[in-house]
């Protein structure tokens, strides 16, 4: 949930799947005993709906970055193609010392739409798609500025399939909608957009219900998709040139890695990690990977707040978790930081020989039939396994899909898998 919105963003199949190839968000309705009054306002969240991004994943600077896909329809629908500065703090989920608030990170809403019940009933539209950047150099203090508003000719957007790009340069950005330009703006005396949109973005899309903009959502909006066909991203020579340019005088962190620790222990997590330019390297950790869908509000924390956070290292449960790296300048508040992802796995205080084992490896017969020697376990089959020193188990914090664990020493027995 965002703002002032009405449905609460799941990670449930029925709200974000690939279907025929491809990626569609869709609104389910929520049920009652989860359903909430929105803290930042008094609507209520009454759909579950889907969001996806490549925030610590992929990050793009400059370059041509366009999707095909069909909108859903709608009083308060309300889907968007969009990107934010890769070193946000992701509204708290990141500790505010590690990178730029928002709007100082920049946004640049390559496609948004605000459906209507009633064709162009007050700006809101199911034939109309706004283009708009969203810049500051403080938190919330936001000079946002309106590029375009394209409407199309004949029918809604729910009809068929339509182009949403960005032709992004150094200082200058181009939007278009079937491939034709519907605006641009030349930023290049502008020194606070300089700021906010020189620097790498993650590109995000989701499919919102209401909200400050959108109003009162729909009470029939269930079953509204978002069906994204495609995402291109490319650069033309100048755009790479350009892009090579910053990352060679951006800050790098080097040596980050997956991290495995012991529940209950306050390891060194930034141990062969570094950044140059003498900038001040830090970590948050946060709890996607145990997310709920159900009970109400739920929500993804900030559980760790850094290298001085020691008492919330110390209490991780078992489990997988976020583990953000940020190397920020100690000298110019205004460069933005450099930011990197790796998965830590806290494993329980009681098992100390906890090992892991993926099962795609027993799927496509990489251990069948065989021993392997690190750990000394038998694979008799690709359903079950004969354990000559270890009990084979899923536990709680590896339940994720493709993982298995095992505990060393233990007991001869069977796992099926």
């Amino acid at each position: 949930m965002r703002g002032v919105e009405q449905e609460h963003y799941v990670n449930d199949p029925e709200n974000v799947y690939v279907k025929d190839g491809q990626l569609v968000l869709q609104v389910t309705n929520r049920d009652k005993e989860d359903q909430y009054k929105n803290p930042r306002g008094n609507r209520q969240v009454i759909y579950n709906s889907g969001s996806v991004r490549t925030h610590g994943k992929r990050e793009f600077l400059y370059g041509r970055i366009e999707m095909k896909a069909k909108l859903p329809k709608g009083k308060g629908a309300f889907p968007a193609f969009w990107t934010l500065g890769s070193d946000f703090t992701l509204d708290g989920r990141i500790s505010s010392e590690q990178g730029a608030s928002w709007p100082v990170c920049g946004e640049i809403d390559i496609m948004e739409m605000i459906g209507a019940e009633n064709e162009d009933l007050n700006g809101k539209s199911n034939k109309k798609v706004y283009q708009t950047l969203h810049a500051g150099s403080a938190t919330d203090v936001d000079h946002s500025k309106s590029i375009s508003t394209y409407t199309l000719p004949e029918g809604i957007f729910n009809d068929d399939y339509h182009i949403f790009g960005l032709n992004w340069s150094k200082n200058k950005m181009e939007f278009y909608v079937d491939n034709k330009i519907v605006g641009s703006i030349d930023y290049s005396n502008n020194e606070e957009y300089k700021r906010c949109f020189n620097r790498p973005q993650y590109i995000q899309m989701n499919l919102a219900t209401g909200g400050n903009w959108a109003g009162d959502a729909g009470d029939n909006l269930a079953g509204q998709k978002y069906e994204i066909d495609y995402v291109y991203y490319g650069q033309n020579a100048q755009q790479k040139a350009d892009s090579k340019e910053y990352y060679e005088n951006a800050i790098k962190i080097n040596g980050e890695h997956d991290v495995t620790m012991t529940e209950g222990e306050t390891p060194n997590l930034l141990e062969g990690v570094t950044s140059d330019q003498d900038s001040i390297l830090d970590y948050s950790i946060d709890n996607e990977y145990s997310f709920k869908s159900k009970g109400g509000l739920t929500s993804v924390d900030l559980v760790c707040s850094g290298k001085n956070d020691k008492q919330s290292l110390k209490k991780l449960k078992p489990g997988k978790y976020n583990l953000y790296y940020t190397a920020r300048s100690s000298t110019d508040s205004t460069k933005p930081s450099t930011r990197r992802a790796v998965i830590l796995t806290v494993l329980p205080n009681d098992k100390q020989d906890l090992i892991e084992l993926d099962r795609e490896l027993i799927k496509n017969g990489s251990f069948e039939n065989g021993t392997n020697p690190s750990s000394g376990y038998e694979i008799n089959s690709r359903t079950s396994w004969q354990v000559t020193n270890a009990r084979f188990t899923k536990w709680p914090g590896c339940s994720y899909e493709g993982s298995w664990c095992g505990f060393l020493p233990e007991n001869n027995g069977n796992a099926n898998i």
